[in-house]
């Protein structure tokens, strides 16, 4: 469909799947109104609806479960505005049937401001809260046991998030972005802080890296300049490719391991690229980085 002179439009409630590219280019479409009956929304089916502003729909649970097949499928993906009951949508409790929060479902939800998520959920899907850039506040539960890739990517008004011990993944980019966030605590629960996960996050003050992590991936703190410090437990054995490229006000590294252990880490091209510190204090001295 690509017609300049649609601006409105209420999906029959007869409609379960809203079929690909279905919208595709619809410059001019201003609205859109989802019916509870639609489960599924296809590829790129709002692709290029950059006009979009508002989405009315009438039942939160509903909406928690429909299966978006990619970012463009949802109409929020390019900054529209959430309406329940013709109510604009700011806060939001996630009904207590929903176990997964899907991939997508809150995707570039400018008016979402807190969310709070009931211990049903045990699962964040990818890009779930992706772009919603004046979240501030969310409530994870301890039922949670996994955050997806880029789950909240590019949330820059969240200030602090707490991550349960429930949670043993952390998918990659999943804070990429975050410029808001001043710090974090991967609890012990945690084992690989994967690619990107802090990417970009350029307001992050305080990090604290639980025990049981050993890998800290790929550009994991690429370019957070306002970390000045970092204490790397010595369960770490590998630190990915510029893992901490750019951190430029990142003076103090510590190590809590002895100095061979610290050698026998595995290190990727650039991990220390545009950090000022030049040596890692061990347990049982220090280590120079030049």
């Amino acid at each position: 469909m690509n017609d300049e002179l649609v601006t409105e439009i209420e999906i029959p409630d007869t409609i379960d799947t809203i079929q690909d590219h279905v919208f595709y280019g619809c410059t001019s479409l201003t609205s859109v109104k989802i019916p509870d009956s639609v489960t599924s929304i296809g590829n790129s089916a709002f692709y290029g609806c950059t006009g979009l502003a508002k989405v009315y729909i009438t039942d939160l649970e509903s909406w928690c479960k429909i299966s978006f097949f990619y970012s463009t499928s949802n109409p929020l993906y390019y900054g529209a505005d959430l309406y329940l009951n013709d109510e604009l949508v700011t806060e939001i409790e996630i009904p207590d049937t929903i176990d997964t929060i899907t991939d997508y479902v809150f995707y570039g939800c400018t008016s979402l401001t807190s969310v709070v998520i009931p211990d049903s959920v045990t699962f964040i899907g990818k890009y779930a809260f992706g772009d919603c850039t004046c979240l501030t506040s969310i409530e994870i539960p301890d039922s949670v046991t996994s955050i997806g890739n880029d789950a909240f990517y590019g949330c820059t008004g969240l200030t602090s998030i707490e991550i349960p011990d429930s949670v043993t993944d952390i998918g990659g980019g999943a804070f990429f972005g975050c410029t808001g966030l001043t710090s974090i605590e991967i609890p012990d629960s945690v084992t690989d802080i994967d690619w990107y996960v802090f990417h970009g996050c350029t307001g992050l003050t305080s990090v604290v890296i639980g025990d049981s992590v050993t890998d800290i991936g790929d550009e994991a703190f690429y370019g957070c300049t306002g970390l000045t410090s970092i204490e790397i437990p010595d369960s770490v054995t590998d630190i990915g490719g510029g893992a901490f490229y750019g951190c430029t006000g990142l003076t103090s590294i510590t190590f809590a391991g002895t100095s061979e252990q610290w050698g026998a880490v595995t290190k990727g091209d650039g991990w220390n690229d545009g950090v000022p510190a030049t040596e890692v204090v061990c347990s049982d001295g220090t280590v120079s980085l030049s």
